[in-house]
């Protein structure tokens, strides 16, 4: 790889890293979400593992990682998976970021259109 390709790798990750984290710091939820929406959960990988990758990577103490934890992670991932790390790069730039999932409305809510009237007894 050329330096111009890393550079746009690195620029890729970093957007995504952003995306899947909503700001400056990842947390285990978004971690685990980012690895399951790139499609590593595949191949042997389970969540479980996914956890234990995001624990041995973030610092002592704080509750979110950092984008230099974050490519450490994802080494880790590739390690577990037995892939290129470049591999795993890849794929997580090409999620570029949480996939929404809406769920639909129930058909029939509990006491759906009705009105509950209380009445009071004011002869007290």
């Amino acid at each position: 790889r050329t330096a111009g390709t890393r550079m746009e790798m690195s620029a890729k990750l970093a957007s995504a890293f952003e995306a899947f984290a909503g700001g400056a710091g990842m947390d285990g939820c978004a971690f685990a979400r980012c690895v399951r929406d790139a499609g590593l959960l595949k191949g042997g990988l389970k969540a479980e593992e996914v956890d234990l990758v995001f624990l041995a990577c973030r610092p002592r103490g704080a509750r979110k990682i950092d984008m230099v934890h974050f490519k450490r992670a994802l080494a880790l991932v590739a390690a577990k998976k037995g892939v290129n790390e470049s591999l795993i790069e890849e794929r997580v730039c090409a999620a570029r970021g949480p996939t929404k999932i809406t769920r639909a409305r129930s058909a029939t809510r509990l006491h759906e259109g009705s009105q509950t009237r209380l009445f009071y007894d004011k002869s007290t």
